[in-house]
């Protein structure tokens, strides 16, 4: 369901390695508001239970994962058993921030990390965890049906898989751009060179069916709308901002005047949606899921 073509072009561990590096760099500066809102709500909507132990995929600098940490360690201080948190991603860079922030946070007895790509979780024993986290990650996975089935394997009996993703229209820049790309090269060779990554999880009804094709049940949505309006010029100068993502990597290679023909589109787009207070609307729709593992 991934909206990336894979081919003899682009193979799914040249994408894989790609994001690696992306990520790799990212991670000093990785960290922000936003990305700490989303592992708030995804934790405040499904909270690890006490003593449980629990897996953060893609944990990227673990946002949720030392989030979780707190959770389980504040339950320990009123009697509870320790718990423990795995951090998984693919990215050493990020883990390595993740590291840090659990050692400065006095978590490190209960936390680890484990480098890995989502679609196997390999290593990891079968129905170990009690809770199992993704937020903001599912678009950089190269088969989002098997992660969430990795997910759902790991999982015990009784105990959850809570993701957070967007919609499938969320994100002004991705939408322009995709756009852009279609003006410049056409409805089929521009959803090659570049797609919005979002398929997966287009609405409450795909996301549902993506847990449910897990063999998880009780499965059900928290809508939380994130929209804001964005100042043009920022959206604009996003555009340099998007092009290092793996997802650009088609539309990199591309020469360089139909990369400023691209560029050019998108910034019309953007302008096209200018309001009269010089600002976009950016919608940010942001699903949390939770479904749960029947019991043996």
């Amino acid at each position: 369901m991934a909206t990336f073509v894979f081919d003899d072009d682009i193979t799914r561990d040249d994408f894989r390695e790609l994001t690696r590096v992306y990520f790799d760099a990212r991670a000093p500066a990785y960290n922000s508001p936003f990305h700490q809102r989303l592992a708030d709500d995804l934790l405040r909507h499904y909270p690890p239970p006490p003593g449980g132990a629990v897996l953060d995929i893609a944990a990227g600098t673990g946002a949720v994962a030392l989030g979780a940490a707190a959770m389980l360690s504040s339950a320990a201080a009123s009697g509870a058993r320790p718990g423990r948190v795995v951090a998984h991603d693919l990215s050493a860079g990020m883990l390595a921030v993740a590291s840090a922030a659990a050692a400065a946070g006095g978590y490190a007895p209960i936390f680890r990390t484990v480098q890995g790509h989502a679609e196997d979780l390999g290593g990891l024993p079968d129905a170990t965890y009690d809770a199992v986290y993704c937020c903001s990650a599912l678009a950089y996975f190269v088969c989002v049906p098997a992660a969430v089935a990795a997910a759902a394997r790991v999982t015990r009996g009784g105990g959850f898989v809570a993701l957070q993703s967007f919609s499938g229209d969320s994100f002004v820049a991705g939408v322009a751009m995709a756009a852009a790309v279609r003006r410049v090269l056409g409805a089929a060779a521009g959803g090659r060179v570049f797609s919005l990554p979002l398929a997966a999880t287009a609405g409450p009804a795909e996301c549902v069916a993506l847990l449910r094709g897990a063999g998880l049940e009780r499965v059900r949505v928290v809508e939380v709308d994130l929209t804001r309006r964005v100042d043009a010029g920022e959206l604009t100068a996003a555009y340099a901002r998007l092009s290092p993502n793996s997802f650009c990597v088609r539309l990199n290679a591309l020469d360089a005047r139909t990369r400023a023909a691209v560029q050019a589109a998108y910034v019309g787009i953007i302008e096209g949606l200018r309001g009269a207070d010089g600002c976009v609307e950016d919608r940010q729709l942001s699903f949390n899921v939770v479904g749960y593992k029947p019991r043996a």
